[in-house]
């Protein structure tokens, strides 16, 4: 007398067999042991052919960040990009009558300051690109020779002749 059939290989489980269950299907102890046995994909059922699905997974997060040489590129460029970002809100040069000063940083302020009676030179540098888009250096000389370099600057000629007149 079978009581039930299982639903993986379709044998009869006789009445001394303790049925089984696997995700929700009764099942006979030999393919409960089969399917317990770990992760091996789809098999066929020996009697009815049918695919039972034994095991799925999906990819882990990990799956976007296989390649190392990717993600340090991606957290360096974002972190460049964070740095620059900074430094151009951070950023502010002036011209008065008495000094030419460059003042930069969020948490750590420093600053850089000529008297204009020391100024002795002061020098654009722009090439096709720049010239484009109204940037270039401005490279200002003191009387002693030391040079500070102002890298792209906005409208370059106009600080120029700024630092020029205040002379």
């Amino acid at each position: 007398m079978q009581l039930e059939r299982c639903s993986n290989c379709g044998a009869g489980i006789g009445a001394l067999e303790t049925p089984m269950v696997w995700r929700e299907n009764i099942v006979c102890a030999a393919c409960r042991e089969r399917l317990a046995a770990g992760p091996r994909g789809a098999r066929e059922g020996p009697d009815t052919g049918k695919e039972v699905v034994i095991y799925e997974c999906r990819h882990h997060w990990v799956y976007f960040l296989q390649s190392k040489v990717i993600v340090l590129s991606v957290i360096t460029l974002g972190l460049a990009l964070i740095y620059y970002i900074l430094v151009f809100a951070t950023t502010r040069i002036s011209v008065s009558n008495k000094r030419v000063s460059r003042r930069w940083g969020l948490i750590a302020r420093d600053s850089w300051e000529l008297m204009t009676k020391q100024v002795s030179g002061v020098r654009v540098q722009r090439g096709i690109i720049d010239r484009i888009l109204d940037t270039g250096q401005v490279v200002v000389v003191a009387a002693g020779g030391a040079k500070e370099v102002l890298l792209a600057v906005a409208n370059p000629s106009d600080l120029q002749n700024a630092i020029l007149e205040s002379c």
